[in-house]
């Protein structure tokens, strides 16, 4: 993935990022540009907080007068970004009727403000992002095919976590040092067994709130309560085997009982609907 970005930086070329939430999208979207050597601007627009009535104006501005709010003149994302890098997150969050007004100003290199009588030339890069499968949309009937083939010239996949474990360890350090938290040498092959819902966002949240709630030094064991207490932040990664798929399932399952029973055995033995015996028996067997 680096390679590729450091390939299409120095092109002009619009670049789809695709990739699960959390895993890094933006970075890479300003990692293009910083290494692009464009002196531009770098302006983000995240399609999918705006509301429709206000995106427009927030993507091509607005003229003093062209509505009840409207005070002044704005200079909107396309203006701002001129010479730059414009950077539409969510894009497939965009409304159908923009998706139209977008197509235009990218292959016309021109916008029309709110209220404007003339169009204004601009030129930027575009690169956008999403986590939805945007050929499913176009299919759909949701996203413009037209603006897709605009947008897909260079498309660049963000992997998530558990398709790069080797970079758990680095990004653990670095969110680390930016949130005052001491990481024992036993996190780092610990974290490597883990899922993380949110990616590296989700590392993040976790160690941020074992920090938090069960202070420092950070370390395998305090981990582990911390998943028991909130079971759905990370949970072990998907086995390979039907053997580990058995008994991913039957640890998870035991896990995700007791942090909903609050640790009691004979609750979380009826809830999963075995005997307090077997599941007592269980975790003698298996103290971790």
């Amino acid at each position: 993935m680096l390679q590729l970005i450091r390939s299409a930086a120095p092109e002009p070329y619009p670049v789809l990022l695709l990739g699960a939430s959390g895993t890094g999208k933006e970075l890479a979207a300003r990692e293009l540009h910083l290494l692009s050597g464009v002196k531009g601007p770098f302006v983000e627009v995240n399609c999918g907080a705006i509301a429709e009535s206000l995106l427009e104006s927030e993507l091509f501005g607005h003229r003093k007068g062209a509505f009840t709010d409207a005070k002044d003149n704005h200079a909107g994302a396309f203006a701002r970004a001129d010479g730059g890098v414009l950077f539409l997150d969510e894009i497939a969050d965009m409304p159908a009727r923009i998706q139209a007004a977008v197509l235009r100003a990218i292959s016309e290199s021109r916008i029309r403000p709110v209220g404007a009588d003339a169009d204004v030339d601009v030129r930027v890069r575009i690169i956008a992002a999403t986590n939805a499968d945007l050929d499913a949309l176009v299919r759909m009937g949701r996203f413009r095919e037209e603006l897709l083939t605009r947008l897909d010239v260079i498309r660049i996949t963000v992997p998530p976590l558990s398709e790069r474990r080797e970079d758990i360890a680095d990004i653990a350090r670095m969110i680390a040092a930016g949130n005052t938290i001491e990481l024992a040498a036993c996190v780092f092959p610990f974290l490597e067994t883990l899922e993380f819902r949110g990616n590296v966002r989700g590392l993040r949240n976790l160690l941020v709130r074992t920090r938090v709630f069960r202070q420092n030094p950070v370390t395998a064991a305090k981990l582990k309560a911390e998943i028991a207490a909130n079971p759905t932040s990370a949970m072990p990664a998907m086995p390979g085997t039907l053997h580990e798929a058995v008994a991913w399932a039957r640890d998870t399952t035991i896990r995700r009982a007791l942090a909903a029973t609050g640790g009691n055995i004979a609750e979380a033995a009826r809830l999963i609907g075995i005997r307090r015996q077997a599941l007592h028996g269980y975790l003698k067997r298996h103290p971790d």
